[in-house]
């Protein structure tokens, strides 16, 4: 049986907890960010989904977030506007150099390739609006050593790989070579500097090379250059891993990529993290680090190869410590 005076206590407390709760979600509520993103786009409609999704399952409710259009970057708009969000999202390159050009008075985070990112930041860096540690990204592309990764677990037996870099994907070529030597792989590597003479670098590269592998870059790897370069690498028997899963439904040999989906689920945790102390900077630029491997099993019965299974390959990609050599 309580006592009068235990109740008072109970009561008591009771209150404080709940006046500590009401405390702590008020002061966690208002954080605002802005997602700017082609809702056209089913990539971006998808990314989208993710990110509400999975702030909605890890129970996330301090983070407020508006998708708006392209136009929110307008010159006349930037200009005028009162009231700024305590976060900037942009999905993919065109968003982001456009946002790149305009003073922006909060951090901005971007989803989009390495290659554009590094592009961008360097005119960040030379003098333009954005500040840095207020500018980061997300990569929607792989890191460099979980691809050669997936080459040393579908291929075992290649030791020579051959790569072909253009103007853009040139300053990559240390690291390359560095990630390679640590893997114990030798690695071919051919320059392109105009369209016209790309099949003819690529074919000296895939003379010298048992396994291509694909780097980001708008003229080696474009929508106009993709049948021509899967078509030399059949020609040499050369199997290809591709910089995508459309890219293995091309033909490719195999890809390790990460889904607008998987994007978004990581998206949604860096804006959680921002969440918890938005006055502090960024974090780095960061690799997905949730992603699927997919093997095209024609290609490979064409080329004689016995490839492992999909979501074998994956564990063990997974199972790995990114290696820094």
């Amino acid at each position: 049986m309580w006592s009068v005076t235990s109740i008072k206590y109970s009561i008591l407390w009771a209150w404080l907890l709940g006046a500590l709760f009401c405390a702590s979600a008020q002061g966690a509520a208002h954080i605002e960010v802005v997602l700017v993103a082609n809702e056209q786009r089913p990539i971006h409609r998808e990314l989208i989904q993710a990110v509400h999704d999975t702030l909605e399952q890890r129970g996330v409710v301090q983070v407020k977030i508006s998708v708006r259009p392209v136009s929110y970057f307008k010159a006349q708009g930037m200009r005028a506007r009162a009231h700024w969000p305590d976060l900037i999202v942009t999905s993919g390159t065109a968003i982001t150099e456009r946002v790149s050009r305009h003073k922006v008075p909060v951090p901005v985070l971007s989803v989009l390739p390495r290659l554009s990112f590094d592009e961008i930041q360097r005119r960040v860096s030379n003098g333009t609006a954005l500040n840095e540690g207020d500018f980061s990204a997300l990569y929607v592309d792989q890191p460099l050593a979980r691809q050669f990764d997936l080459i040393r677990q579908a291929l075992p037996r290649a030791h020579r790989v051959g790569v072909v870099l253009g103007p853009s994907s040139k300053q990559y070529e240390r690291e390359l070579r560095a990630i390679a030597e640590h893997r114990k792989l030798d690695l071919r590597v051919g320059h392109v500097t105009t369209e016209d003479k790309l099949i003819a670098g690529l074919d000296r590269v895939l003379m010298q090379s048992d396994v291509m592998l694909g780097i980001v870059d708008p003229l080696v790897f474009s929508r106009t250059s993709a049948q021509s370069v899967l078509l030399t690498a059949y020609r040499r028997r050369v199997p290809l891993i591709g910089i995508s899963s459309a890219y293995v439904n091309a033909g490719a040999l195999a890809a390790v990529y990460s889904t607008p989906a998987q994007i978004g689920r990581q998206l949604a945790e860096m804006i959680e993290q921002f969440s918890l102390n938005p006055a502090a900077k960024l974090p780095p630029p960061q690799y997905p680090k949730y992603f699927s491997v997919a093997v095209n099993y024609q290609a490979a019965e064409v080329l004689g190869l016995d490839i492992d299974d999909e979501d074998n390959l994956e564990r063990r990609l997974s199972s790995r410590q990114e290696e820094k050599p």
